[in-house]
């Protein structure tokens, strides 16, 4: 498996564990959950086998040129901005997000407005570069960061506050039905492939059947950590009232001998550059998909910069006149649509594929 499609993977599988994700599993700690993260892996893994190698059939091809290819403009024109939709609003939830984390834990008296500008800046600058360069700033993170996320879960793991009777209890519901809205969620950690929707110009998406099991096993074991570790070091029983959980258990863990004893601090700022980093790609992805279907030109401005442009005017927009709660849960009514748009996704590529051969017979 190409390493920068294990690294879209892995960064969406990181990401998922601090924002929408921890919540939506944590509710439904009596529920079945591990049932629930079993179900959405299974289907999360087979849709990864599916799609990536249907997509490999049209090698340096992205999906709006495949459409344009196979299919007719009344359709492939809506299809797109639907997709490029998506993609811009699980970038935007995801800013403001954090925003607000950045403005509550790291800058309590700089203004939301202030804090935002600086990200859009980021974000504004990395979706605008060529693929294979976001690519690489991709690979630098996840690269330096990620290790430091091991040491940390490392002390969760190992901390002699964490309850292991309170985990045990989420592992007795094993005979309740499993929750939609936990399988959702869970799905969610597996969908870093979907990028290859605009990636595939420039990897080789190809996954095979032995890269199945690691992929399965890490998001399984990154769900589970997800949801466990804020349950056994805070509590069953009032864990959901946390709006997040991941932040509040990190200030419960200490490094003694670290240049910075107290964990919260690195935390959130790993996760800052992992959300940038994923709200970036998600810009990127939704502006390639949207930018082939516009014309060239609009108000003498490129198309991508009509698209930044339209971003940055509905994300301030959305910082200005949404709270912390309106955020989750228009993140949560997003996460519930993803199984069904995927499920879409998968049949039309399938279609493509169809297409392509009685094309060549």
């Amino acid at each position: 498996m190409n390493k920068y499609l294990i690294y879209l993977l892995g960064l969406n599988i990181v990401t998922n564990g601090i924002a929408f994700v921890p919540r939506m599993l944590i509710e439904a700690r009596y529920d079945n959950l591990i049932a629930s993260i079993l179900i959405a892996s299974v289907f999360g893994v087979l849709t990864i086998y599916i799609y990536s190698n249907a997509m490999n059939h049209f090698p340096e091809q992205s999906l709006p040129d495949i459409l344009r290819s196979y299919t007719h403009k009344a359709f492939y024109t809506p299809y797109l901005m639907f997709l490029g939709f998506m993609w811009f609003v699980a970038g935007s939830l995801t800013l403001l997000v954090f925003v607000k984390i950045t403005a509550r834990f790291i800058s309590p008296d700089t203004d939301t407005i202030y804090v935002l500008f600086f990200y859009l800046i980021l974000v504004v600058f990395g979706a605008l570069l060529k693929s294979m360069r976001l690519l690489y700033a991709v690979e630098f993170i996840m690269l330096m960061c990620v290790p430091l996320i091991i040491i940390i879960l490392i002390k969760a793991y190992t901390n002699q506050s964490i309850s292991w009777d309170s985990i045990r209890i989420v592992a007795t519901h094993y005979n309740d039905m499993p929750s939609v809205t936990a399988i959702s969620a869970a799905f969610y950690a597996y969908l870093g492939f979907s990028n290859i929707v605009v990636f595939n110009k420039n990897i080789n998406t190809k996954v095979r059947k032995r890269d199945l099991l690691l992929i399965g096993t890490f998001g399984v074991g990154s769900l589970i950590t997800t949801a466990i570790v804020p349950i056994g070091l805070q509590g069953i029983d009032w864990v959901d009232q946390l709006l997040y959980p991941w932040i509040t258990t990190s200030d419960s863990l200490r490094i003694e001998f670290a240049f910075i004893e107290r964990v919260i601090y690195i935390f959130v700022l790993l996760y800052i550059a992992f959300s940038t980093l994923s709200i970036t790609v998600h810009w990127h992805v939704s502006i390639n998909l949207v930018k082939p279907i516009m014309k060239k030109k609009l108000f003498k401005l490129k198309r991508d910069q009509v698209l930044t442009i339209l971003f940055i005017i509905v994300t301030i927009f959305g910082n200005r006149y949404l709270n912390e709660e309106n955020i989750f849960m228009l993140g949560e009514m997003w996460i519930m649509t993803l199984v069904p748009a995927n499920l879409i996704g998968v049949l039309v590529i399938l279609w493509m594929v169809s297409k392509q051969k009685k094309k060549a017979a």
